[in-house]
């Protein structure tokens, strides 16, 4: 607890020094909406976490993981919510995710959720990195960043409508946070 204090403590001194988005990685538990890792939005009104969701090896079988990540949100802010690098190139040695993203309000429902962002975008080399954008936030307060994996999405609270895995079920990412008031 004193190291994630400590941690904290230095990421919030960076971003309010730093023009630039703000890189974190992800720490665990993270795996439910009550233990979301809280971010640090800098002063560009951005933040990047750098997680992963289970096993990121092809010789292990996927295991279920789920990551949830909150923020400060001001009512009006306009943000976007973008997962990059979750599709991997063919041939690599880590596994490719089919992501889902989704957004939860301070009263933890649902605001928006995305299973396939579509078109591509920079940090993407497939449509299957999710994508949410031009989410305006309806008031100030705590809002919480889901990330998991296709079939399983979010409902209000946190949950997952299914639990069932595939091959691209596990793997690594980066979430881009932007558009919050810092």
């Amino acid at each position: 607890m004193k190291k994630n204090c400590i941690r904290y403590a230095l990421a919030g001194a960076l971003a309010a020094t730093s023009s630039a988005g703000f890189a974190l990685d992800e720490m665990e538990p993270n795996d439910s909406i009550s233990t979301a890792q809280r971010l640090v939005i800098g002063n560009t009104g951005e933040v990047q976490v750098a997680g992963a969701l289970g096993v990121l090896t092809w010789t292990t079988a996927p295991v279920a993981d789920v990551d949830f990540y909150s923020f400060h949100g001001q009512a009006g802010d306009v943000v976007s919510i973008d997962l990059d690098n979750g599709v991997k190139p063919n041939g690599s040695s880590v596994r490719s995710m089919d992501s889902v993203v989704a957004v939860f309000g301070p009263d933890r429902a649902v605001l928006r959720q995305n299973d396939d962002g579509g078109t591509l975008d920079p940090g993407s080399i497939s449509g299957r990195d999710s994508r949410l954008t031009n989410v305006q936030l309806p008031v100030t307060g705590i809002y919480t960043v889901g990330v998991s994996s296709y079939p399983r999405l979010f409902v209000h609270g946190g949950g997952l409508t299914s639990t069932i895995l595939n091959a691209s079920s596990n793997g690594s990412y980066t979430v881009v946070i932007s558009g919050v008031t810092p």
